[in-house]
């Protein structure tokens, strides 16, 4: 394989760790390639997840060979060679799984994975039976007992080396968008994740001491209700909607058409992003271009659950409050990469490409409001410090604690005391 971060555009944490101390080394775990790339950056391992044959694999870039220690792993590890799925709910007391809708799959993309007994339905083919693996607790067990087996490794081989360890833990998004956050596959998810990070953390104790072991927990994002299922079950005042895209871009697409002759204008909306044809509007003259800008902005604005619409040179030019939701979209744009239009919706709708199931692009808290936990055993004393902060200053924050640089001079002061 060829992923790499070869075209990753700032130094990440990692980085800068390895440039620290001649005896640092790190290492990115993930189902997902693009996290386990995206943390790892251009100097240390990445090992994720190969949904078509069910193991876990790098690319040429980050190992010459497979390692022999990998390879052993997929092929000894019992959970990765199973022949059936399996997943017992953490506790058998129903009070555990006692909330509004938990059973409701009216509106999930998928039926409940639950049958009688542990045992899951079985699945058509091999790619289906490796997907729905991917969404059992077994996967993250799977991950935590890989990244246990290079630390383990590491240390044996180096006992002087500082270790940075990225896991992506992502069985509980896959099952979020799938059934709901409230759903009874989320909620026992997490059951299990605070069983097997326990346990994980008690067989580590037994290679590094405690005390020169600091974790840090957190998550890119959170998902929201299913909308449909807002109203009903948790939310009484908010109606929650479901906004389908692909309904939106036909609406502007045949609203272009018949008023300027220009067919397709809209060619792709990934939300929350409006992605426009730009070949067919440098065609056009400017005053055109500048109607048609404003004719389709005039068109999201009119659709019900659609709060503000801005335009990517709003964005780009604006000097915006730190912590808005412009400032929040800003930083997410990119020239010539990111989109014509950002879309923001009310709290409860959800910009969707399917007619079930939940997503997180939008910023309400639902979205934006995740777990942050920093914890070192035997030292950390016990705080819950209730202000809202961003991810750059963890990052800051984490530098500063690994006694590194920074990985970019654009990066937000360090975290509150």
């Amino acid at each position: 394989g060829k992923k790499s971060a070869e075209h990753q555009q700032i130094p990440t944490l990692t980085e800068h760790f390895l440039k620290a101390h001649p005896h640092n080394r790190s290492y990115a775990l993930s189902y997902k390639s693009r996290s386990a790339i995206g943390l790892a950056g251009k100097n240390a391992p990445a090992i994720w997840f190969d949904k078509k044959t069910g193991k876990f694999r790098s690319s040429k870039k980050f190992f010459a060979i497979t390692p022999e220690w990998l390879s052993n792993f997929n092929q000894k590890h019992p959970l990765l060679n199973k022949k059936k799925n399996t997943w017992d709910l953490r506790h058998t007391d129903k009070k555990y799984y006692d909330f509004p809708c938990i059973d409701n799959y009216q509106y999930s993309r998928l039926k409940t994975l639950f049958k009688s007994g542990n045992l899951i339905s079985r699945a058509k083919s091999p790619l289906g039976f490796i997907k729905q693996f991917m969404l059992t607790p077994d996967a993250n067990q799977t991950l935590l007992d890989l990244s246990y087996q290079v630390i383990a490794d590491t240390f044996d081989k180096n006992p002087d080396a500082h270790l940075l360890i990225w896991i992506g833990l992502s069985s509980l998004d896959k099952v979020g968008h799938r059934f709901g956050p409230q759903s009874k596959e989320a909620v026992d998810t997490i059951y299990h994740l605070d069983t097997q990070m326990d346990s994980f953390m008690d067989q580590l104790a037994k290679v590094v001491s405690p005390k020169q072991t600091f974790y840090v927990l957190t998550a890119d994002h959170g998902i929201m209700p299913i909308p449909e299922l807002l109203k009903q079950c948790y939310n009484k005042k908010n109606p929650g909607q479901r906004v389908l895209i692909h309904e939106v871009k036909d609406l502007i697409n045949k609203d272009i058409k018949q008023q300027y002759g220009v067919g397709h204008v809209v060619s792709a909306l990934p939300a929350p992003y409006v992605y426009l044809n730009q070949e067919k509007l440098d065609a056009l003259p400017p005053a055109i271009q500048f109607n048609i800008l404003g004719r389709i902005k005039e068109i999201l604005e009119s659709i019900p659950g659609i709060k503000n619409v801005y335009s990517a040179q709003d964005l780009y030019i604006q000097a915006l409050k730190r912590g808005s939701t412009k400032w929040l979209f800003a930083n997410q744009m990119y020239p010539r990469r990111s989109g014509h239009f950002v879309l923001e919706v009310e709290p409860g709708v959800l910009l969707a490409k399917r007619t079930k199931g939940a997503g997180h692009n939008s910023p309400s808290d639902y979205n934006l409001h995740v777990p942050l936990v920093f914890y070192q055993p035997q030292v950390s004393n016990h705080r819950v410090i209730n202000k809202k902060v961003w991810i750059p200053q963890m990052t800051r924050t984490l530098a500063t604690i690994l006694n590194v640089e920074a990985p970019s001079p654009y990066s937000m002061a360090e975290l509150p005391d």
